[in-house]
């Protein structure tokens, strides 16, 4: 079979299993939808493996190293639960390189999908107008990675400290793809997080890439 009705196969099987999750959705079958989007994934993943025309599972994690770090290894391991490869700036590729920025953005560029967390830098805090409680600065690098994805188009999610002031996220990101978290329900925030990213690059590849 040639590559072209390689990806016609695909694509139809994918929008019809599509279809069927959409459907199952409205019918509040959440477990009929669920086993539904698994076949997808499926699909995909043979998909990657036949075409070799979409990145790998992987997830570029953009982090603070001295607050965000436990967040980090926690999304590390639900991220390789499903199979994902998880890149960082502070991969030996970057580490090693003359020029930091440029091997960031090509460790961004060769990602699949983007996940942007935002813990305090507790050296700074600012006083929140809104609520007058003591607010932090995030890293700067996480909001220039999470620039660098945004113009490469990735998937994003992101996910930010409750005491991170809410100047650093509110005027440059949809509310859809933010969640803001507290101590206590921050694996459950990205626990969401890393299904929809994984859901999205599932859908990205049989939607999207082989239309």
């Amino acid at each position: 079979m040639r590559e072209s009705d390689r990806k016609k196969l695909f694509g139809e099987k994918g929008r019809l299993l599509r279809e069927q999750e959409i459907a199952a959705l409205n019918e509040g079958s959440l477990e009929k939808r669920n086993r539904i989007f698994m076949r997808r994934k499926y699909l995909s993943e043979l998909a990657v493996r036949s075409l070799h025309a979409f990145p790998a599972p992987t997830v570029f994690i953009s982090y603070e190293t001295r607050s965000g770090t436990p967040h980090k290894d926690m999304a590390v391991k639900m991220f390789q639960e499903h199979g994902f490869e998880v890149k960082t700036g502070f991969d030996s590729e970057v580490n090693r390189a003359d020029d930091t920025l440029q091997a960031i953005k090509s460790h961004i560029r060769a990602s699949a999908t983007f996940l942007g967390i935002l813990t305090p830098n507790l050296s700074y805090e600012l006083r929140s107008s809104a609520s007058g409680e003591p607010r932090h600065v995030p890293s700067p690098w996480v909001l220039e990675e999470k620039g660098i994805a945004e113009a490469y188009e990735l998937p994003i999610r992101l996910l930010v400290d409750q005491r991170v002031h809410e100047d650093f996220y509110l005027r440059v990101k949809a509310g859809k793809l933010l969640n803001v978290f507290s101590e206590t329900n921050f694996e459950q925030t990205l626990r969401s997080a890393v299904d929809a990213l994984v859901r999205r690059y599932h859908e990205r590849f049989l939607l999207d890439g082989l239309v």
